[in-house]
């Protein structure tokens, strides 16, 4: 849709009493990011990189960067809620699997597990290739398909990987991570 039509549609009647939302939406009590403790000049550095929200039971759960939850009936009105760990890192993800949540984070191999959403999420293992070697995944999102299988998707770049995880032990690969998309100069 263009700019002009876009306009013209936001100025008919049938549109100028509709709740209108914007992004970032105000959060509450958001804390300073990691910068902050590194580069005091920077005192007042907010951040909401790469969040996952998930929705359970008629509420929305939003976990950015840096350590913390948001929580929300409506996804208009949001309360922050400290979890543990505090900080898990950039770019978590959060996942509902077999009566557990499961967050990782951007470079991170630890996996952890709660019994909510809320957590706390104590650790339950590294990520592990199909060697047994420790895989650090780069901006990771974890997905519980339909048919009870886990995957992981990570990348932090090209190629964004693909490679499902052991059910029981869901830190374990077992299989080998697959490039499912890769950088196309010709589409930059």
């Amino acid at each position: 849709m263009n700019y002009h039509k876009r306009n013209r549609n936001m100025n008919d009647k049938d549109n100028r009493n509709k709740p209108t939302y914007c992004n970032p939406l105000p959060l509450p009590d958001y804390p300073r990011g990691r910068p902050c403790r590194t580069h005091p000049e920077l005192s007042d550095y907010r951040e909401t990189a790469d969040p996952t929200v998930l929705y359970e039971d008629g509420v929305w759960y939003l976990y950015p960067s840096c350590g913390m939850a948001y929580v929300s009936r409506d996804f208009v009105n949001w309360e922050h809620v400290k979890i543990e760990p505090e900080d898990m890192g950039y770019a978590p993800t959060v996942v509902h699997y077999k009566d557990k949540y499961y967050m990782a984070a951007s470079g991170v191999s630890e996996l952890r597990e709660a019994d909510n959403p809320l957590g706390p999420f104590v650790p339950v293992g590294n990520f592990t290739d199909l060697s047994g070697n420790e895989l650090r995944p780069g901006d990771p999102m974890l997905f519980a398909d339909n048919d009870g299988r886990l995957y992981l998707y990570y990348g932090g770049g090209t190629p964004i990987y693909g490679a499902e995880l052991d059910g029981d032990q869901p830190w374990r690969l077992i299989t080998e991570p697959k490039a499912l998309l890769k950088y196309d100069p010709a589409h930059v």
